[in-house]
């Protein structure tokens, strides 16, 4: 059987594998673990008519016990450090390493710590959350600098939780089960894996629908009251990823997967319209290949000379011939 097709064949038995699990397997690392992970260099090869220009993009590895899964991603405003959720229940925090200047190309994370997100106890202090609650897929952060509060979508038991760190335990804010009448009915694994935050405080969330329906998107006041948002749809690629650039513009990242081909993700650019989105620009679209794995969490900097840097991180799924990848690419002037 060729490589490709064996990998497919791999991925796709990890991913019906991961499914039928729920991604809600034990609690992720050891509390306070720290670690570094100089990682390894990925091959990408960017396709003509791409509009970004890759940065680079590196293997991460398997530096601690329990890591892998990352789904949601932030950066700092400065791109020097990062914070990722694993839909196991676990918090990543790190430097990302950049060999020896603040906008070269990232070559690992350095002072990293990865451990378990916390529930409230009524029995004593907090501890890891039942499993069918430990999917964390969508993570927004509105302080530049990474400071608490920070955001996260579960999936399997639908809801958003704010944290105060992550050794606080988890607030519950929303609930995004409840009915409405702007969106149809949630299930297992199709929540909201897209989170960003607004300039103006409100987070916008982004449903991963698979079907031919609606997109559904709505934006979530930092009071928990909920109202739509007119999101173009696509699909054959749902939301998995978004954030606002400190222009205001929404970069989406959309994420396909085909049992022979395995994944793909493109990246998209939207001008926000009143309460939505106009139809987009798709600024890279990677195909099914070696150099495009299980993309979930996106997140924007920009430079000091001006330019805008899109960081990707991609979700392992816990199977060994995935990897968790950070990419990042540049807007060109």
């Amino acid at each position: 059987m060729p490589t490709e097709a064996r990998r497919a064949a791999g991925l796709a038995a990890g991913l019906i594998l991961t499914l039928a699990a729920g991604s809600c397997g034990p609690a992720t690392g050891e509390e306070g673990a720290r670690f570094e992970a100089p990682g390894r260099a990925v091959a990408v090869e960017m396709p003509a008519e791409a509009r970004l220009r890759l940065v680079g993009a590196v293997d991460l590895g398997l530096p601690a016990r329990g890591f892998g899964g990352l789904s949601g991603l932030e950066v700092s405003a400065d791109g020097a450090r990062l914070v990722a959720i694993s839909d196991r229940g676990g918090w990543l925090a790190a430097g990302i390493a950049r060999g020896g200047g603040p906008d070269r190309a990232p070559t690992g994370l350095s002072g990293a710590r990865f451990g378990p997100m916390l529930a409230a106890s009524a029995d004593g202090p907090p501890a890891p959350p039942a499993p069918a609650r430990r999917d964390a897929e969508g993570l927004a952060i509105p302080d530049p600098a990474l400071a608490p509060p920070w955001f996260v979508s579960f999936e399997q038991t639908h809801r958003m939780d704010r944290f105060a760190g992550p050794d606080a335990a988890a607030e519950p804010f929303v609930r995004l089960d409840t009915p409405t009448a702007h969106h149809v009915a949630l299930t297992g694994n199709d929540g909201f894996e897209a989170l960003a935050v607004a300039g103006d405080g409100r987070l916008l969330a982004a449903r991963e629908i698979w079907e031919d329906r609606p997109e559904d998107a709505r934006w979530i006041a930092r009071d928990g009251s909920e109202t739509p948002a007119d999101l173009p749809r696509d699909s054959r690629a749902p939301a998995v990823g978004a954030d606002f650039a400190p222009d205001g513009t929404l970069w989406l990242l959309r994420r396909r997967f085909e049992l022979l081909g395995g994944f793909s993700f493109a990246i998209w650019r939207h001008v926000p319209q009143g309460d939505g989105f106009g139809p987009g620009e798709r600024m890279l679209d990677l195909p099914f290949g070696d150099a495009a794995d299980n993309a979930e969490g996106l997140a924007v900097w920009v430079t000091p000379a001006g330019r805008t840097r899109i960081i990707l991180i991609s979700d392992d799924n816990f199977v060994p011939l995935q990897r968790s990848i950070l990419y990042e690419f540049e807007l060109p002037d």
